[in-house]
């Protein structure tokens, strides 16, 4: 329900000539879609080699209405146009006692966004980004001491990225082209201390690891990474783990040099006044934004009391400190007004008629979080094919001519296995490690979240400053999952939970977001698993149906004033327009024929699927 001030605003803003039925009906609450994605992976063995490789081509569209013009009366329109494509690489395989691996990519994008002006000019920003990169890992033990072997990861890589945008706006053109190159070198290493039940054993089992990064970026410079922990287990089921590690960071290139966009008209929540308004909002990236630099501690906690059924119950604190935090604009207060009050442009009766949302750095930031959660884990025994099934398939394939049995393995020998295999390449779901019942809960508790705006100005997202649209910080967020997994058939569910916060506004008339609530669900067949339905359908290997619900009872947030009202701007369908959703995914694996399988085998290969 609108308060009268709020539709006196919305009413104001409508051009002679039209209603308010015809402001509503001319925005989108969610723009419409449409994405057409293809994509091929192929895997293969090459000697010792192991590589994959992978294409994928993308194409999405997209419109949204955003409000009605002054003089045509016709719906504006924002229309974008993205063109994509993806491909990479992986090679992996071994030297002497050392893993190795080789991965690359390559990415071309070109996006287009039109934007309708009141006029038969249109605004218009493209953008064009290519990258690529390179890495290169390798892993293994350097050398023996007592309580182990000490092991390093070393790894290099470099990457380029390059980004060309052009704008055009009420007919005047400028242009934008931002390139980054970036090469990196990383080592990390693992030292046994103390190893359980040997001669250095008195602190149980007992490693230190340390790890440095140098990356130098053709924009930035030199930033480094360098960090240190402790992994520590006295008696058996019980772990102390400790890190440090002090982090710089670079802002991306979109945060840089995405193109600068206007949306007018745009509701806008304006915490000096109280009030819901329609503005000019700026966004797109910052060419001054500068590098940030964060401090991250960790101590945590791993207690399995219970071995069978798995019962592990764990408890993580993190300690991160940051100077100029690189944050998106969360919106206009009077704290951000004062830090940066050429953002914001006001009108002579003190109405907020602009807002600039791009990035930007502040002084320093500070968050403590403390997650404690269990997680539960069940074996199940799956059930394996009858001999009825397996006898019914040979006879099936004998009448085809492709034969019986892989290895000639007999019908008696396949039905007592533990791990059956589908006659003609690959084995029954859940046959090795048979199904699966698992639970976890987690609830991270926020005990710290403020940042430093600038010259003295905090803002202290857990009492009463807003970090967006989704109100404060909530002091708790719970994760909640549950699955099921035996032959071939499974389910997941998921619950998310935040609890309620409130934000306060200059005027008095503060907000309460209340907590919220959603559940997710996700059935699943991997179909190539179940040996009944492959003996009598064999083009069904490789192939899974996923059946999907995201927030199952379309629960939307809820913000009140103090009266109890809902602001213009914190409408439901605002804040959340999409809701419940229903999905179904066909997934198709191409496998080889069974014929290969028996080859790889006897072989020497696997020819398990």
């Amino acid at each position: 329900m609108l308060t009268e001030n709020e539709r006196n605003i919305l009413i104001d803003q409508v051009p002679p000539g039209a209603d308010e039925a015809d402001e509503l009906a001319a925005r989108s609450l969610l723009g419409a879609k449409t994405d057409l994605r293809g994509a091929v992976t192929v895997n293969r063995q090459l000697g010792t080699v192991g590589a994959t490789g992978n294409v994928e081509l993308e194409h999405v569209e997209g419109r949204s209405l955003i409000g009605l013009g002054e003089t045509l009366l016709e719906p504006l329109a924002r229309n974008t146009r993205t063109d994509s494509a993806h491909g990479g690489f992986v090679l992996n395989g071994n030297l002497s006692s050392w893993r190795w691996s080789v991965t690359g990519n390559a990415d071309a994008s070109h996006g287009v966004t039109k934007t309708d002006r009141d006029s038969d000019i249109q605004d218009r920003a493209t953008t064009t980004t290519t990258s690529g990169d390179i890495d290169a890992t390798a892993n293994g033990n350097l050398f023996r001491l007592p309580a182990g072997d000490a092991s390093a990861t070393f790894k290099v890589g470099a990457d380029t990225l390059h980004l060309d945008s052009d704008r055009r706006r009420n007919g005047v053109e400028s242009a934008n082209s931002l390139g980054r190159t970036s090469g990196t070198a990383a080592v990390n290493l693992d030292l046994p201390v103390s190893r359980r039940n040997s001669d250095f054993g008195a602190l149980g089992n007992l490693s230190l690891n340390a790890n440095a990064e140098v990356q130098h970026l053709s924009d930035f410079g030199t930033l480094t990474t360098i960090g240190a922990g402790v992994n520590l287990s006295p008696v058996d089921r019980l772990n102390l783990i400790g890190s440090w590690s002090r982090e710089e960071g670079a802002p991306t290139v979109d945060q840089l040099g995405d193109p600068v966009l206007e949306t007018p008209e745009t509701r806008i929540f304006d915490f000096t006044t109280g009030q819901t308004v329609l503005v000019n909002a700026i966004t797109g990236g910052n060419s001054n934004l500068q590098s940030d630099r964060r401090n991250v501690l960790k101590l945590g906690v791993n207690w399995q009391p219970i071995e069978t059924p798995s019962l592990r119950l764990r408890a993580d604190y993190v300690h991160q400190t940051m100077e100029n935090p690189i944050s998106n604009f969360p919106g206009p207060t009077p704290a951000l007004e004062a830090a940066f009050p050429d953002r914001f442009i006001r009108d002579a009766d003190g109405n907020l008629v602009s807002v600039d949302l791009r990035p930007v750095n502040y002084d320093s930031s500070r968050n403590d979080t403390l997650r404690i959660g269990f997680d539960f884990s069940k074996s199940i025994k799956s059930k394996p094919p009858s001999q009825a099934q397996i006898e019914a398939f040979r006879a099936r394939r004998s009448e085809s001519g492709r034969g019986g049995s892989p290895q000639g393995e007999q019908p008696q020998q396949q039905a007592q296995s533990g791990t059956p295999r589908i006659p003609g390449g690959g084995r029954f779901g859940g046959g090795r490690n048979g199904g699966r019942l698992t639970f976890s809960l987690t609830d991270t508790v926020t005990l710290v979240d403020r940042v430093m705006i600038r010259d003295g100005l905090k803002l202290d997202y857990l009492h009463g400053d807003a970090q967006g649209q989704s109100g404060g910080q909530p002091r708790h967020t719970v994760e909640a999952r549950a699955g099921y997994f035996n032959n071939g058939l499974g389910a997941r569910l998921s619950a998310n939970w935040r609890s309620g916060t409130e934000v306060t506004a200059a005027t008095g008339d503060n907000l309460h977001f209340s907590p919220l609530a959603t559940f997710d669900i996700r059935l699943f067949a991997n179909l190539g698993q179940r040996f009944d339905l492959v003996a009598k359908h064999p083009w069904l290997r490789g192939t899974s149906v996923q059946f999907r619900v995201d927030n199952i009872f379309d629960s939307k947030p809820n913000v009140r004033d103090s009266l109890g009202a809902v602001p213009l701007g914190y409408q439901p369908d605002l804040l959340d327009p999409l809701g419940r959703t229903v999905g179904i995914t066909i997934r198709k694996l191409f496998l080889p024929p069974p014929s290969s399988f028996r080859r790889s085998e006897s072989g020497g290969g696997t020819g398990d699927e």
